[in-house]
């Protein structure tokens, strides 16, 4: 479809969705670069403390898991940001481009694409990074409680 032929608010429609399109790659980006860099610097720091751990019952042992945890929380913390962020100010956006649709058939299958690209990809990744980091939390928090607990429970 030509520019020429499209109408003022079928343009303006498809600026929209090209602002949410370039929104959802940014994320993408973020995702596969930094989430993916983040999460693997966690796991590396997570294997290197137990690796180089010789008593897990030591103090400095807890205060790194503790430093760890709280990397794992601002990491959490970034991703539940992320998808907030979106579907906060895509809402509105989406509402528009459908007004503005209207019975646009390309309009709308455009719309579609996009939202299947967040509700199919970003979003799962989003929830895999997630999830993956609070596995990592629950297994540092239970060698904390493990290390924490009494030298006569353990035996």
């Amino acid at each position: 479809m030509s520019e020429t032929k499209l109408s003022p608010e079928i343009k303006e429609a498809w600026d929209i969705l090209a602002e949410i399109n370039d929104s959802i790659a940014e994320i993408d980006n973020w995702l596969n670069v930094v989430a993916n860099n983040t999460i693997n610097g966690i796991i590396d720091k997570w294997q290197g403390l137990c690796s180089a751990t010789q008593n897990a019952k030591s103090q400095q042992f807890c205060e790194m898991c503790r430093k760890i945890l709280n990397e794992i929380d601002s990491f959490q913390q970034e991703l539940v940001d992320k998808a907030r962020l979106f579907a906060e100010t895509s809402k509105d956006r989406l509402e528009m481009v459908s007004e503005l649709a209207r019975d646009n058939e390309q309009t709308k299958n455009l719309q579609k694409e996009i939202l299947d690209m967040w509700n199919h990809v970003q979003q799962p990744m989003i929830a895999m990074f997630f999830e993956k980091s609070r596995q990592m939390e629950e297994s540092i928090h239970g060698m904390v409680e493990f290390a924490m607990e009494p030298a006569e429970k353990v035996q």
